[in-house]
């Protein structure tokens, strides 16, 4: 049995598998590739642009996955994804009633049952270090707080038995409650150990297989190109696959409701982001998939409509004020089902709204109709300009309330910097997962550590650890929107106090952030993204070395795919060549090839036996290729003595 590592959004996309090859005498000329199954994984899916926030109560919300696997019979695999915490109650590892966990669920292998794909060795099934047979993961944060994000990990294992496995998952807080049903489920293709053969066809899947009509929430259509025998063509890149709707018809890639979208393969895969119709649409996007002369495949997306309300949301359209005169702001109160989506009623509610601290702000009017069929109704707080806090509560009969807060804060002037804010810490890359962020939070303050209403220019900048060198990091977007790159610069409002920039790096490393304004103090943070980076060179390794002249011992030449910090680019399956280069013994050399030559990438790494000769003691040296890409060759020495 192998072990196959995935690292996330997170969030699941990184391969570390054991290599092999057939054998052959050294003598012969290579002979053809023989069937060696490989793992692999597709590639992850990202978070939505958006989820529900501050939902009362314990909410859950799918913010993106490490992908699909391909696993040979009895190898293993950690998945990862990620979980926002939409609620307002924090999740408290360890304490019943507060804890997370992820349970399996409907349809396979159904509400509670055991996995043939994970479990805790009881029922039947096997042991991958789950916390039970049937709670996949539990949270890995003592402490997971309302707009946290959780990265929940656990182990997968194949099957001997080839065939097409599902694992469904639904977040649960023990001892309390299920939380939302995203669909969330992982496919595991047993592939048959045969040769992988030329593209052939098409394959669909859709994740989540269900969204809400008018809602933020998105689904991934991923399309594989296989062979005929179902394996994954994972050496297909540049294949143009177009994606057609039919049906009820949501928008594909941000394109107009019901036009198809064109994307091209990067090994064997291309995916697809389809989001809902407007709300109260029902209906199936029948999605089909074709490529030239290949076997196209279906898949399907169904909208479905809001559930009947349950709760009331109150949003303020501004929460921190300076202390001084009166200002206002809106304040929202919003319809919503049990999952967090926006509903409505037939008929017209009545809103009202309160203040618990009168000394700090007032609401008026402090009741507002909701029209049957709509959803939302607003009104107005004002602050007094005396500081301190303040809570607006919406409530509607019948439904569980909402409510939000508002600060008031005096301040002096201006003095320093400070980090309130960091999600950058082992981040994955984007190399290993499409579209990974983080962010970074710079406040103004004062001496005392007031925050300090701007505007309020921030530069963040993006260093080496230790050095005045930048790192490959970037800032992608701020909040309110400013420059971009490294260094970035953005100012916060005239009503606000903060900067938050957010970061992406395609090189697995650490970084000193630093924000700067003016004479104002600076303020660091580290910054860290795990993972791998671009493929940039080949590393070729003999151990051991040396090894008796014997004509017997072995020595394995071991060749990786390396990114630009070092680290091993662990999806890779290129194809690699190894040839004799020289020997300082002439034309005696000191080593033979045993395995036969190219072979496939397993994890990033391919591995090449070489056995001595009898030959006098000598050095020599091999040399390997990448068939798979342009970069330059890598060679190893071996010594016989």
């Amino acid at each position: 049995m192998r072990a196959v590592t995935t690292l996330a959004l997170c969030a699941g996309l990184l391969l570390v598998a054991g290599s092999g090859g057939s054998i052959a005498r050294a003598d012969q000329s290579p002979a053809p590739q023989a069937a060696v199954c490989q793992s692999s994984v597709g590639p992850g899916i990202p978070p939505p642009s958006s989820v529900p926030s501050g939902v009362p109560g314990f909410h859950a919300s799918w913010y993106g996955q490490s992908g699909y696997m391909t696993l040979c019979p009895g190898d293993t695999m950690t998945a990862v994804v990620a979980m926002y915490n939409s609620g307002s109650f924090g999740w408290v590892k360890g304490v019943l009633g507060q804890v997370a966990y992820l349970g399996t669920w409907n349809p396979i292998p159904g509400q509670d049952q055991p996995s043939v794909l994970g479990g805790d060795g009881q029922l039947g099934s096997p042991n991958t270090g789950w916390p039970r047979y049937n709670r996949v993961a539990i949270q890995p944060a003592d402490y997971v707080g309302p707009n946290q994000i959780a990265w929940f990990q656990f182990g997968i294992r194949a099957p001997q038995a080839p065939g097409i496995y599902d694992l469904y998952i639904r977040p649960v807080v023990e001892g309390a409650q299920w939380m939302e049903d995203y669909g969330i489920f992982w496919r595991i293709t047993v592939p048959q150990t045969v040769p992988v053969g030329a593209a052939f066809k098409l394959a669909c899947s859709a994740s989540p297989s269900s969204i809400v009509s008018g809602s933020t929430q998105t689904a991934t259509i991923t399309v594989n190109v296989q062979d005929t025998n179902s394996q994954n063509v994972t050496t297909d890149n540049g294949t143009s696959i177009t994606l057609a709707q039919a049906g009820t018809v949501g928008s594909l890639d941000g394109n107009a409701a019901g036009q198809p979208s064109t994307k091209t393969t990067v090994s064997g895969v291309a995916t697809f982001t389809l989001s809902p119709p407007a709300a109260g649409t029902t209906g199936t996007d029948q999605l089909s998939a074709a490529a030239g002369n290949l076997q196209g495949c279906l898949t399907s997306v169904a909208f479905t409509q809001a559930g009947a309300p349950t709760a009331v949301t109150a949003t303020l359209g501004q929460s921190e004020f300076p202390a001084g005169g009166p200002q206002s702001t809106s304040v929202t109160a919003t319809l919503r089902d049990s999952s967090g989506a926006v509903a409505s009623f037939s008929q017209s509610k009545t809103v009202t709204f309160s203040v618990d601290n009168t000394a700090v702000c007032s609401v008026s009017p402090t009741s507002q109709t909701i029209p049957a069929g709509a959803s939302t109704a607003s009104s107005t707080v004002t602050t007094t300009g005396a500081p301190g806090s303040c809570t607006v509560t919406a409530a509607v009969a019948g439904l569980t309330p909402g409510s939000a807060s508002l600060s008031v804060t005096s301040a002096g002037p201006a003095a320093k910097l400070a980090i309130t804010g960091n999600t950058c810490a082992g981040t994955p890359t984007t190399q290993a997962v499409p579209g990974s962020t983080c962010d970074v939070t710079v406040q103004a303050q004062d001496a005392a550590g007031n925050k300090v209403f701007g505007p309020t220019p921030i530069t963040l900048t993006l260093y080496r650890p230790g050095t005045a060198t930048l790192c490959s990091a970037t800032t992608v977007s701020t909040t309110p929107a400013g420059g971009a790159g490294n260094p970035a610069t953005a100012s916060s409002l005239s009503t606000g106090t903060t900067v938050k920039f957010t970061i992406s790096d395609a090189v697995a490393e650490s970084c000193d952030a630093t924000a700067t304004s003016g004479t104002l103090t600076s303020a660091t943070a580290t910054v860290s993204f795990a993972g791998f980076g671009t493929p940039t060179h080949l590393t070729a390794t003999a151990a051991p070395d040396p090894i008796p002249a014997n004509g017997v011992s072995t020595s394995t030449i071991t060749v990786c795919l390396k990114d630009a910090a070092g680290n091993t680019v662990t999806s890779a399956n290129d194809s690699i060549n190894l040839a004799f280069a020289s020997s300082t013994g002439g034309t005696s050399h000191a080593t033979t090839l045993q395995s036969s030559t190219p072979q496939v990438m397993t994890g990033g790494c391919a591995g090449f036996v070489l056995r001595s000769t009898t030959n006098p003691p000598a050095t020599d040296t091999w040399t390997a290729t990448d068939l798979s890409r342009s970069l330059p060759s890598a060679s190893a020495t071996i010594t016989t003595n």
